[in-house]
């Protein structure tokens, strides 16, 4: 009796490994894992389940199965994680880029497209890099400068930006807030200000999955205040005192957020025209403050 391991049993094993550890979506995660040890695209892995897994497959999709069951994130598991349709690596350094921040990406874009070239893009805290490094990609006269207090997450960045073939039109600045970039006396250039900050105010913390509360970035996660929004705080009060032609503003917010940081960008640019959007699950995402258009 054969003993042969093919995709499609490595695949109902893997399922049913994930679906114990917790798991949501067991299956689809089991699938994205597979066709990861295989070296195929998801797309492709239904013609490869009927054929037996080599050994070092097998061995090597073993590992990321364990890995996985660990609670530690896909994107970690992986190595990488796709956003905005780019390929961008993903560690401990920085948090994993999220679907919904895609929003925010796509927002900005709509409103820089026409004149990208006169836009210079400050995104604050980037992590890996995953709103401005999308942006420097689909806006190709676009300049952007990375900040973070990090110099790990700003050295993924710096990874991520070489691999995107964009390096050339990013600066990397380590720091808090806006204090990185006055220094470095980029301030009066900025025209775009956008930022993922931490939000997760500190009585949501208990419920946090294992992924997040036990391997990603506590800095890049947990915010401070009472509502978790300290950071939106200090970054409109600086960007208003010390960035003179911004044109444009965008904050990713959490759960019931977005009233308060859309007050937050009223007070400060009185002229501008504030909006909220909402993601794919319909939660108020995005603040948008916008200068009127000379």
């Amino acid at each position: 009796m054969s003993s042969t391991v093919t995709g499609h049993s490595a695949l109902k094993r893997a399922v049913r490994e994930l679906g114990l550890a917790g798991i949501e979506d067991a299956r689809a995660e089991a699938r994205i894992v597979l066709a990861h040890a295989l070296g195929v695209a998801l797309s492709q892995l239904d013609l490869h389940l009927r054929d037996p897994l080599p050994p070092e497959v097998a061995q090597s999709l073993a590992t990321l199965v364990r890995e996985r069951a660990s609670r530690r994130p896909l994107a970690y598991v992986l190595g990488e994680t796709e956003f905005m349709g780019l390929r961008f690596k993903c560690d401990e350094r920085a948090l994993a880029p999220r679907p919904e921040t895609e929003v925010l990406v796509e927002e900005v874009e709509k409103r820089v497209a026409r004149d990208a070239r006169g836009h210079v893009l400050l995104d604050v805290g980037a992590g890996a890099g995953a709103i401005g490094l999308s942006l420097a990609v689909r806006l190709p006269g676009l300049r952007v400068i990375l900040t973070d207090v990090s110099a790990d997450a700003l050295a993924l960045a710096k990874q991520n930006a070489e691999l995107l073939g964009i390096a050339d039109r990013v600066r990397w600045l380590e720091g808090p807030g806006l204090t990185p970039v006055v220094e470095a006396a980029l301030g009066a250039e900025v025209t775009v200000l956008a930022s993922n900050p931490p939000y997760i105010a500190p009585r949501d913390v208990p419920g946090l999955p294992p992924e997040v509360a036990l391997h990603e970035p506590e800095l890049a996660w947990r915010g401070e205040g009472e509502e978790g929004l300290a950071c939106h705080q200090g970054i409109v009060s600086q960007g208003r005192a010390l960035l003179p032609i911004l044109r444009l503003v965008a904050f990713e917010v959490g759960l019931g957020q977005a009233p308060a940081v859309a007050e937050l960008c009223r007070g400060a640019w009185p002229s501008f025209a504030v909006s909220i959007v909402r993601d794919l699950s319909g939660i108020d995402r995005v603040v948008l403050g916008e200068a009127a258009r000379g």
